[in-house]
């Protein structure tokens, strides 16, 4: 027995987007938990609930789901926990919590928690590391590819972007493939959006809870593409824009994103935000479902959640698409995106179908 003090939380730098990585979650910004309880006698993982429950009652986007969530975890013990290891533990919280509102981002995690990689090496079971640029090449004289798994934004990946951009500059198409992609922040977007837009433009809303915001907790903040505006009561509502480039590299550029359902989080900005703007054509299958950004929060006992705080959603409708996915402009499976949108640029049956197997696209498990 221990008594129960919450601990303090320390702060990380912050991203916009969890990465979704086969239903796991990249911890993108620690924030302060909650205030700390009255000392009682409690078991190890009862701290661990009750922590979680004011941090999501304090964190989550909507404050009144963040209650039932809270409500849930006080008034619905687990069995047995002590005989529960802390990954099945950690896995029955997120259950729990996911049967009384489903969220894409929420996810308990036990300490020392290593999130899952896109592929695993067989004989050691050691996660194999993942490149935020897969690829990178011509795929024929006129078209550009890239292939993204996460938007890190690093220097490394931005300064490997821009070269991307230079050297493919007089591409008629680019094709832009994110069927494998997991999550990270706006820097990529926003360098690629500044060679694809002439003048301004507005490009989505981002709502983060006030309370986090007001804690300098948001993992959202005022910069150049990014800008306080107008919004409803609780929330601060930013706008997402597009900032032109001092000289556009691809204005003219016919461009494509492939995605499958695998696809998730920055992934689904992007592509909402090329499918809204009429700027590009989306590919493939609907995206994962995955529009709460957020971060981590430090519970008990090395235990931590990755609590989403915020909501990136489609001006013109108001709607995100947290659930269901961003539907693309032409369904087809992901096995198939690639060959469909060379076919549609024009090019043959044969030729496409050779390329398809030269990059030999493998779809990733789908997440449970």
């Amino acid at each position: 027995m221990i008594k129960y003090v919450v601990p303090k939380a320390k702060m990380l730098k912050p991203k916009l987007y969890g990465m979704i990585i086969g239903g796991a979650l990249t911890a993108v910004l620690v924030m302060s938990a909650c205030a700390s309880k009255p000392q009682r006698e409690v078991s190890d993982k009862e701290a661990v609930v009750e922590s979680l429950a004011v941090s999501l009652e304090e964190n989550f986007v909507f404050p009144g789901i963040g209650e039932k969530y809270a409500h849930y975890l006080r008034n619905n013990p687990l069995q047995n926990i002590d005989e529960m290891s802390p990954k099945q533990f950690a896995s029955a919280l997120t259950s729990g919590l996911q049967q009384v509102h489903k969220d894409a981002h929420l996810r308990v995690m036990p300490p020392n928690d290593t999130p899952e990689q896109a592929q695993v090496d067989e004989k050691t079971s050691s996660p194999l590391p993942v490149d935020s640029i897969e690829a990178t090449m011509w795929l024929a004289p006129n078209i550009a590819y890239i292939r993204f798994n996460l938007f890190p934004g690093d220097t490394k990946t931005l300064q490997t972007l821009d070269t991307f951009i230079k050297v493919h500059e007089n591409a008629k198409t680019l094709i832009i493939d994110v069927r494998g992609h997991r999550g990270g922040g706006l820097a990529e977007m926003d360098a690629m959006f500044s060679h694809m837009f002439f003048e301004p433009k507005d490009l989505a809303y981002m709502e983060t809870r006030q309370a986090v915001d007001d804690a300098g907790a948001s993992p959202v903040k005022d910069g150049k593409t990014v800008k306080t505006i107008k919004g409803p009561k609780g929330v601060v509502r930013r706008k997402h824009m597009a900032i032109p480039h001092s000289v556009p590299l691809m204005l003219d550029t016919e461009i494509y994103i492939l995605t499958s359902g695998y696809t998730a989080s920055a992934a689904e900005h992007l592509s909402m935000v090329m499918k809204r703007t009429k700027r590009g054509v989306v590919v493939g299958e609907n995206t994962r479902g995955g529009a709460h950004y957020g971060g981590t929060i430090d519970l008990a006992n090395g235990y931590a959640a990755f609590v989403p705080v915020g909501r990136t959603f489609n001006p013109d409708t108001q709607k995100d698409w947290e659930g269901v996915g961003v539907a693309p402009d032409i369904q087809t499976s992901s096995e198939q995106a690639l060959i469909t949108a060379l076919l549609n640029v024009g090019m043959s049956d044969e030729e496409a179908l050779k390329i398809d197997r030269l990059l030999n696209y493998k779809s990733p498990a789908r997440p449970k």
